[in-house]
């Protein structure tokens, strides 16, 4: 029994293997049938490998085959008869899948790391199954923000694992601005932790007291 594997759309997913030659126009056929309800094909098309399990693979009618499988895995049994309740001409396995890019990380990177473009990299795999619906983050939305957790190398970087670009960054010197009653005053400290627009942050000032604040700019806090 031999696999034959080919994307769609002529993309090379899978090394085709030497064997016997398959009915492709069919099978491509097959795999159209199956992935109709997946949505837009990825680009390069749909990949495909089919194994022939048991019978004449010219047999293959893709009108009248049968088949059972999982969207999910990408897995199926097509299996054609000549006639309802005759024993089969042909059993086969059918494998579908598509080429996926996703950014991973190029060296492990630490909880509170701001990612630059020496920290990511794009990684393309071949997945099987029908698309989650995950898009897969770009380099530049993810240039300039914080991880959140600590990432090891080479691991898939999720939206959930990153961060706002912080305005003020740990242990640097921030203005940090009191108004009371029309009256604004501008103090001098130093920030606890990276914070982005909006959150809120905690500065130690030179005598050692901590307030917290909102960050407002670049490393520009303003105190409750």
């Amino acid at each position: 029994m031999i696999a034959r594997s080919w994307c769609v759309a002529l993309l090379a997913c899978a090394p085709l293997v030497p064997g016997v030659a398959q009915p492709r126009t069919r099978v491509d056929s097959l795999v159209s049938r199956i992935t109709r309800h997946w949505g837009t094909p990825p680009r390069g098309g749909w990949c495909a490998e089919w194994l022939v399990v048991r019978g004449d693979s010219t047999a293959l009618h893709v009108s009248t085959a049968e088949i059972t499988g999982s969207d999910r895995a990408g897995v199926y049994t097509v299996i054609v008869r000549p006639s309802p309740f005759a024993a089969p001409t042909l059993v086969g396995r059918l494998r579908i899948g598509h080429e996926r890019a996703e950014t991973v990380t190029a060296h492990a990177v630490r909880r509170g790391d701001v990612l630059t473009d020496a920290d990511l990299l794009v990684r393309h795999s071949l997945v099987w199954g029908a698309p989650t619906g995950e898009s897969a983050l770009n380099i530049s939305t993810l240039l300039g923000t914080e991880s959140r957790r600590a990432l090891r190398d080479g691991e898939a970087i999720r939206l959930s694992d990153v961060a706002a670009t912080p305005v003020v960054l740990a242990g640097d010197t921030v203005t940090a601005e009191i108004v009371r009653d029309g009256v604004r005053l501008a103090l001098v400290g130093t920030a606890l932790h990276n914070a982005p627009l909006g959150a809120r942050v905690f500065i130690r000032l030179n005598r050692g007291r901590r307030f917290a604040g909102i960050a407002t700019g670049h490393n520009t806090v303003r105190l409750d």
